[in-house]
């Protein structure tokens, strides 16, 4: 597969700057004689999306040295960790992270050598070659760190080969990549999603790649237009704040509303472009399809969009397949699918988990050999994904094995399923999270403030326990029920591409819990009450506060309340009915 062709055509348009290929050819060639970097040197670059980034990577393939692409959000002892891990001869940065990269090295303790972009050399030589030359499809093309969902980052090597088979599932086989296309970088490059299907991929191929100069919808929607882009990549929060924003608007008319009803109807990709032509020239006129992947993305966004006269593509994957499973080719989509398995892998079902083998499965975790083996075996790739394959070869992801919780009482539950039940009261609920607590559910939720204010509400927390958990459990099978509520004020801990980083999740409940104890509501100054705080904490072995709320602070359900009850009988020889607490939680 040949690597940067050289020619006078547009690579990559970044604001005001056009950049044709031969000149990237040549921008890789000086940055690799600016690393000095070896083959088999691992190569660090933190920063922002910007045209050096790419110059940076493919000096890389150009010294057959190893890119270790860095998320730029991370923290300086998150990039001490990887530089600690990999040892990089050298790190590419831009200015903005010159700070963070130094403190980082001097963490690490290594010796890596630092290499600025704004002060790389303006101009590059005229490349001596007309492309980078072949690799071996067995050498490792880059080393992409594992988000840290569930622990801490692993080093994932991907070959030469595992890139080129993504490429080919989706060029050759399938031709939703083409020569023709341009392509919007909007994504953070470090993700492997990104890296290979908004930069690596269309360059390839000859295709233009388009930086989006940020992530705010003005910023998006101008360089769709400007530049017509045909491909839209994006992630399914992104998807989701899109539509919401456009659905916002056609309630507002209610002659929109009816044609959007109408276009629901009739499911023509043809007849929704043309009558919501306003829509599909807001957004450049050019996207012929919008790929989707890094996480599950409901249905119910999928069918809006294609209401619109807009094709999303479902996509299943890991940074350990390079990353696609599987895709959904254009007009054949299936609902609760995540698309079907592309040829150069195969994929079967161990027990309920996903296993994968194939051209596309990764080489291993750098220097992990141990952690390497727990996930493959015999050549099988045990992706740790819960789902099943239907005889035409779509694949449905149901879950992740070391997401479900397993309560006491033996029942699993998938989190993200009782998530998705409970952000479908959007009035309320901007983002939540679903955890264990002993042995019941607890929801970490961030309230949808402007929503809320708009309709009056000023009780958010009463309002969610009424409006939310009170009607989801009324429906929701015994042990799926929410028994602890918390509300948050920020974000929850997510990657940069929206994966809830559920390990942090029992930490961050624990600060919220222990700043609503110190902001608690004066205790009263009776001894009845330091008798009942005294029972119900030996109950929970939580702290205990005067307007705690029975279930959703305490967890307390049927048989605790019971407890409760014979508690409050036997010491002051009052008989509370479960109606009364039901009453006054």
């Amino acid at each position: 597969m040949t690597i940067l062709e050289a020619s006078d055509k547009t690579a990559l348009i970044f604001k005001e700057i056009r950049v044709t290929f031969r000149e990237l050819l040549g921008k890789a060639i000086q940055f690799s004689q600016a690393s000095n970097a070896a083959p088999g040197d691992r190569v660090v670059i933190i920063s922002e999306n910007r045209p050096e980034w790419v110059y940076a990577f493919y000096s890389c393939w150009n010294s057959q040295a190893i890119p270790v692409p860095v998320d730029a959000a991370s923290t300086q002892e998150e990039v001490a960790y990887i530089l600690q891990d990999c040892r990089p001869t050298t790190l590419f940065c831009s200015e903005a992270n010159l700070e963070k990269a130094r403190a980082a090295a001097q963490l690490a303790g290594g010796e890596t050598r630092i290499l600025v972009f704004e002060q790389m050399q303006a101009e590059a030589p005229a490349p001596a070659a007309d492309s980078i030359a072949e690799p071996a499809p067995s050498a490792v093309a880059v080393i992409v760190y594992t988000s840290g969902t569930t622990g801490s980052p692993k080093g994932v090597m991907l070959t030469y080969e595992n890139i080129w088979a993504n490429l080919h599932s989706v060029s050759a086989e399938v031709p939703i990549y083409r020569s023709d296309d341009r392509v919007m970088v909007l994504l953070p490059l470090h993700h492997v999603l990104p890296l290979q299907g908004t930069m690596v991929m269309p360059l390839t191929i000859g295709a233009t790649i388009v930086f989006a100069p940020s992530l705010v919808a003005a910023d998006i929607l101008s360089t769709l237009s400007e530049h017509k882009v045909t491909l839209f990549l994006g992630v399914p929060r992104l998807f989701v704040l899109l539509r919401d924003g456009l659905m916002s608007k056609i309630r507002q008319s209610k002659l929109a509303s009816l044609l959007f009803f109408l276009c629901a109807r009739v499911n023509s990709l043809a007849f929704s472009r043309l009558v919501f032509g306003a829509v599909q020239r807001r957004f450049g006129g050019a996207i012929r399809y919008m790929p989707c992947g890094g996480a599950a993305l409901d249905a119910s966004v999928v069918k809006d969009f294609r209401t619109l006269g807009f094709e999303i593509l479902l996509g299943y994957g890991l940074t350990e397949t390079a990353p696609m499973v599987s895709f959904t080719h254009p007009g054949k989509g299936r609902k609760g699918a995540a698309g079907q398995i592309i040829p150069c892998n195969e994929v079967r079902c161990v027990d309920g988990e996903i296993t994968v083998r194939g051209k596309n499965v990764m080489l291993g975790y750098f220097e992990r050999p141990e952690e390497t083996a727990a996930v493959l075996r015999d050549g099988w790739f045990y992706t740790g994904d819960i789902g099943h394959v239907d005889a035409d070869g779509y694949i449905f992801i149901t879950g992740r094995r070391k997401e479900i919780i397993v309560l006491p009482s033996g029942k699993n539950i998938n989190p993200e399923e009782v998530e998705q039940k409970l952000l479908k009261y959007a009035d309320f609920v901007s983002e939540v999270a679903v955890l264990a607590s002993g042995d019941a559910l607890q929801a970490l939720i961030l309230p949808n403030i402007k929503a809320m204010q708009a309709r009056g509400i000023v009780n958010l927390e009463e309002t969610i326990r009424a409006e939310v958990i009170r009607k989801y459990n009324q429906e929701a099978s015994s042990y799926k029920r929410i028994l602890k509520c918390t509300l948050v004020q920020e974000s929850l801990p997510r990657t940069r591409l929206g994966k809830l980083k559920r390990h942090e999740l029992p930490a961050l409940a624990m600060n919220v819990r222990r700043t609503k104890t110190e902001e608690a509501a004066p205790e009263p100054d009776l001894e009845e009450y330091r008798v009942i705080k005294e029972f119900l904490h030996g109950q929970t072995g939580l702290d205990i506060n005067p307007d705690d709320h029975f279930e959703l602070d305490l967890s307390l359900d049927s048989l605790g309340k019971v407890s409760f009850q014979v508690f409050l009988s036997g010491t002051f020889a009052l008989e509370v009915q479960e109606q009364t607490l039901l009453d006054y939680p």
